[in-house]
């Protein structure tokens, strides 16, 4: 099975969080759970696909060693996915295992839509 790579462009704006709080289980989000906007994938991801690396294009870093579990997913109409679609963009919940969330995920801005495109990074 190819290895999925997705385009993290954001964190969520908390304000919006009760918009997503049904199609994204929001009811209680941890610690370690962050919601974060996602561009257009070349791939199905489905839910529980477990991530490993985080790769930074614009330092030129790549942070091996992570666990990201894809929790949840949504998009523009605040419906629940099972999956990313290919050629979807989306609103999705993760999880850091061991409450371990490298702090390069801090530095993406907090958004409200996808056209707010700036600071970016994969997960792969």
């Amino acid at each position: 099975m190819e290895k999925a790579r997705l385009k993290v462009i954001g964190r969520l704006q908390k304000d919006l969080n009760k918009r997503f709080i049904h199609g994204l289980d929001l009811v209680d989000l941890k610690d370690n759970q962050l919601i974060l906007f996602c561009d257009y994938s070349e791939f199905d991801i489905s839910v529980d696909y477990v991530f490993t690396e985080i790769i930074d294009e614009q330092k030129g870093e790549v942070i091996p060693g992570c666990h990201i579990i894809l929790k949840n997913v949504s998009q523009q109409f605040f419906k629940p996915f099972d999956s990313i679609p290919h050629g979807w963009k989306t609103v999705c919940k993760f999880e850091f295992v061991n409450n371990n969330i490298p702090s390069v995920i801090y530095e993406l801005p907090e958004v409200k839509g996808w056209d707010e495109i700036g600071r970016h990074l994969f997960f792969t």
